[in-house]
């Protein structure tokens, strides 16, 4: 008589959890991706809010005063050539 081994698959409960802590994972690599993605979008909104509030006097009609040297420059009648 020739000895023939019968192949089976048994699923253990270990083989299971494996499985679970896979989809957990992904969860969480998931999870980490979109706080990473509403993170940068709240830098950059603060961002650009605080840029939009210094962008300069020429957007409020504001004057701007230079320093003593600039005025000098501008009040001197410039000389033809």
């Amino acid at each position: 008589m020739i000895p023939t081994v019968e192949s089976s698959v048994v699923v253990t409960h270990e083989a299971v959890e494996v499985e679970e802590d896979g989809g957990d994972q992904a969860k969480v690599i998931v999870g980490v991706v979109v706080g990473l993605i509403i993170a940068a979008a709240l830098v950059s909104g603060i961002y650009w809010i605080f840029m939009r509030s210094r962008q300069g006097t020429w957007t409020t009609n504001e004057k701007e005063e230079g320093t003593s040297e600039e005025k000098k420059e501008l009040e001197e009648p410039i000389n033809s050539v």
